[in-house]
């Protein structure tokens, strides 16, 4: 692998992990200003079933690559956790 080959990678694997962090960061910020439970890890069982779903969605689409389940999670958390947000503030 060229060593500009190697950098592009390593910023592309920079911004992915920033990416995580800030996803991370916004999950845990809601998770602690819902009233779902005192739990900071709980979310309603229904949307943890969405999530669940959105996670195993995210592990099809990436070809059932194994070793990215919290990313998928994390990821699918916080879209759903968003999109919840976002109908009970229109609503």
């Amino acid at each position: 692998m060229s060593k500009r080959h190697r950098n592009k990678t390593e910023q592309g694997t920079s911004a992915a992990v920033a990416s995580q962090m800030e996803i991370v960061s916004n999950v845990t910020s809601i998770r602690r200003s819902s009233n779902t439970d005192a739990h900071p890890s709980s979310l309603p069982l229904h949307m943890d079933q969405i999530v669940r779903r959105r996670a195993y969605e995210l592990y099809e689409q990436r070809g059932r690559e194994e070793g990215h389940a919290q990313e998928d999670w994390l990821h699918a958390e916080a879209e759903v956790v968003g999109t919840a947000l976002r109908r009970a503030r229109v609503g």
